[in-house]
Formats: C-alpha cells, sequence, structure tokens
C-alpha cells in the first residue's frame, strides 16, 4: 500500500460541492503523471482511493487535505511522481474551480508492518452487514456471521480469499455503549441499533 497525503497551508481549505470534482482534479494527477486513462478509470481500473479531510459550513463542503492511497504498484509508481499543480479541475458549467498548488505532498508509512497480525479499527458511523441470503441486517457485534458475511464480500472484492477474524472489544464497548451501533433496518427506513 502506497499512501500519500495533500495538505493545503493553514486558512487555504477549498470548498466543493460534489466529491466528483475532486475525483476528476485527481484524474489529472493521475494522467500528468503517467498513467492511462484505462488505469485509473472504467471497469478494468487498477484499485486506489481517496478521502478528503475537512468539513461542512453554510451548505458548502470545505477541503484542506486529501488522503490518496493505492495497493497496486504500478499505480504507486505513478503516485511517487505526482505534482501539487496538477491537482486541479475547473467547471466553467457550473462555477466550480478546485486547486490544490499549494498542498504539500507527503507520502505516509504503510499503516500495516510486515508480520502484522491484528489490527485495531474504530468505526465513526454504523455498520451496515447484510445476512447472507436474507433481505435483513445483523443486529449484533457477536454474530459470528458477521465476520463470514465481511469476509464474502472483502473476498470478492479483492479477488482473493480473505479471512479475517472479527472480535468486537468487550471492553471497549462496554465503556463506550454508544459505539455498539449497526444499521438496521424497519419497514421502509433505517434505525441505527444499540
Amino acid at each position: 500500500m502506497y499512501r500519500i497525503r495533500l495538505e493545503l497551508p493553514n486558512g487555504q481549505e477549498r470548498g466543493y460541492r460534489f466529491l466528483d470534482l475532486l475525483h476528476d482534479a485527481l484524474v489529472n494527477a493521475w494522467t500528468a503523471a503517467g498513467a492511462k486513462a484505462t488505469d485509473i478509470l472504467g471497469p478494468q481500473a487498477r484499485p486506489w482511493t481517496f478521502a478528503p479531510l475537512g468539513y461542512h459550513r453554510k451548505n458548502e463542503n470545505r477541503v484542506h487535505t486529501l488522503v490518496v492511497s493505492t495497493p497496486d504498484p504500478q499505480l504507486a509508481d505513478y503516485l511517487r511522481h505526482w505534482q501539487a499543480e496538477t491537482i486541479c479541475m475547473t467547471r466553467p458549467a457550473t462555477a466550480e474551480h478546485i486547486d490544490f498548488a499549494n498542498a504539500q505532498i507527503t507520502a505516509e508509512a504503510d499503516p500495516i508492518v510486515s508480520q502484522q497480525t491484528r489490527l485495531a479499527v474504530l468505526l465513526l458511523s454504523p455498520l451496515a452487514v447484510r445476512k447472507q441470503g436474507s433481505r435483513q441486517w445483523h443486529g449484533q457485534l457477536n454474530d459470528p456471521a458477521i465476520a463470514v458475511a465481511i469476509n464474502h464480500r472483502l473476498s470478492r472484492l479483492a479477488g482473493r480469499p480473505v479471512a479475517l477474524r472479527i472480535t468486537p472489544d468487550p471492553l471497549y464497548l462496554r465503556a463506550n455503549p454508544r459505539h455498539s451501533v449497526l444499521l438496521t433496518r424497519q419497514p421502509n427506513s433505517y434505525t441505527a441499533a444499540y
């Protein structure tokens, strides 16, 4: 996994309405670094992802940092050659513009080191896990079928077998009961179950 952080100077965050503007600016950076469009777009694209860090104020999203990552070695080579001035996009029809020319690009260490066998994860939003072969959602974090469902989905996405053992931390959940959240579906609505 190779990941970079694109950080704007303090007070120079950028506004945007939809993520596709940020996505298109990043596509510009990929192609400027030498990636082919088919490597980053479409059904045969190599895997990569991004996340904007910022806030929402007065009906506008504000971004101060973009995190871009890929597990693909070829895309990682392109990512190492990104130039901040290529991360821009203008849409005259909607008067939208995003420009990360002032951003500082920093490579981040891989969060998983070799020979690591455990990873602690804190979810910041409810987790929706559908029961296999059903239209219902799991309602208990300690249900062993949740690990089966998550491994099945991850295996399909990764194109290889994934066999994670998922264990909720009972001490943490007892101390923070509001974090023991799964999404349950009621007829015609979704509610968080604690």
